[in-house]
Order: C-alpha cells, then structure tokens, then sequence
C-alpha cells in the first residue's frame, strides 16, 4: 500500500514541476494556463457514523480535539490547474492516522484509524466572469486501515480498498474585489465502489497579494461502503466534516 501512495505522490510532484516549467518557459502559458497550489491544508474533522469491522458494529463519534490528542501522522496537499479558463483538472491528497481511546456506557472502544484519499477529476466551465459554474467527474480512492478493540476482547483489524466514480458541480463567484465565494457539491459510489457518497463543500477565499490567498469554510463528506458478510463483514457508514482552512498558491 506505501508502495501506491508514494507512486501517487511523486506522480503529482512530477505533475506540479512540469506545469511550473512549462508556466515559466512558454511566453504564452500565462494566458493559457492557470495553477493553484494548496500544500498541507486544515481540515478540522469531527467523525460521527457507524463502523463495522469482522461483524463487530460500534459506533464512530470523534471530535476534532479527541483527533487532534490521538494524531499520529497527517499530509494533505489539493493542486488545481485550468486551461483557458474553460477546461481544468485537480488532484486532492489527504492522509490521516490516529489511535485513541473512546468513553463509551460500556466498554471503554479502543481505536487506530488510517486513512488514505485521493481524488483526481476533470471539469468544464460553462460560465465566465464574475460567476463560473463548472461540471466536474472523476474519481475518489479510499483506503482504510482501521482496528476496533471493546474492552479487554481480542482487536479486530481490517484493510479496505475503493474506488468510486464521481460528478458534480461547482459555482464561483468573484462578489468583491479580492474576495470569492466557492461552493462544491457531488455525488458517486453508485454500487461501483461505496453504495452512496457524497461530498460538498463552501469556502471563502480572500487573496490580499497577487500570487497568494487564504481560504476558509466548511466541508462534509459521507461514505456508505460494504464488504463481505458475516463474521468478515466491514462496513462504513461515516460522516467526515469540520471547517476547512487553507493557504493557496497561485501562478
């Protein structure tokens, strides 16, 4: 599995030192080509939703401060570019682990979580100007590592690995000098990967120099994923969603 990630991570490192090269060589890429650059963005997440892992359902209720105290590791990175103001791509990246304790009216749930994302889609801008509105698709992969132990019984661990198949839409609307208000919502999973996903999003972002903004609001995603059946069943049935904070890179 680090094999895939770190494959997918040098594979957008490449991708952002080619853009930026080809950005500073071609006199005619400023005018054609814009990237936004997000490295280690903030996504305050609180947890809430059910888990199940080797038919064993407890449920998932963390707040940001229990994720926090309990944070093992973090990397989070979006990268965006857009030709000709019309046609675009962006790649998202997150990676969470954490471990902790939960206090529960029985026994205390003992919880290690790993958390892999990557989102990779295309979009068409239908509208210009002070409002676009673009369609996007593309696809979200999901891996997670998660172990559950109930009070002094043996822990119950398990790998899962999806991809699901997204579309939706997004509105930008520049509604004041150096001020713009960003909304994003889609859907995906369709039985393909999770039974149902969806995803949305609404940020403000203000940019006070020319190369450089900052980002602020709030994000929710739910996944509705199912495996096997039984003893072997691993289901997740989980809301992520917290505000969103980000300093954006522009060129």
């Amino acid at each position: 599995m680090w094999k895939v990630t770190k494959a997918m991570l040098m594979g957008l490192v490449l991708l952002i030192m080619s853009t930026s090269a080809y950005a500073k060589d071609d006199p005619a890429a400023p005018d054609d080509w814009e990237f936004n650059l997000a490295p280690l963005y903030v996504w305050g997440m609180f947890m809430s939703g059910d888990m199940t892992v080797k038919g064993n359902t407890n449920p998932v209720d963390v707040d940001f401060g229990d994720i926090i105290s309990n944070l093992s590791a973090i990397f989070t990175v979006h990268f965006e570019g857009v030709w000709k103001n019309q046609w675009g791509f962006l790649v998202d990246f997150s990676y969470v682990k954490l471990g902790g304790d939960q206090e529960t009216p029985g026994p205390t749930v003992h919880v290690d979580f790993e958390d892999i994302m990557t989102e990779g889609a295309g979009y068409y801008r239908f509208s210009k100007g002070p409002h676009a509105l673009d369609a996007l698709f593309g696809v979200r992969y999901t891996h997670l590592s998660p172990t559950i132990g109930v009070g002094n019984l043996p822990r119950q661990a398990s790998n899962q690995d999806w991809v699901d198949p997204i579309i939706g839409l997004r509105y930008i609307w520049g509604f004041a000098d150096q001020w713009k208000l960003n909304l994003r919502g889609d859907i995906g999973g369709f039985g393909v990967g999770s039974n149902f996903t969806y995803n949305v999003a609404g940020l403000i972002e203000f940019k006070p120099w020319k190369h450089v903004s900052i980002l602020g609001g709030y994000r929710a995603l739910y996944q509705n994923y199912k495996n096997g059946s039984g003893v072997d069943e691993f289901k997740f049935d989980v809301t992520m969603h917290g505000p969103l904070l980000a300093l954006n890179f522009t060129w």
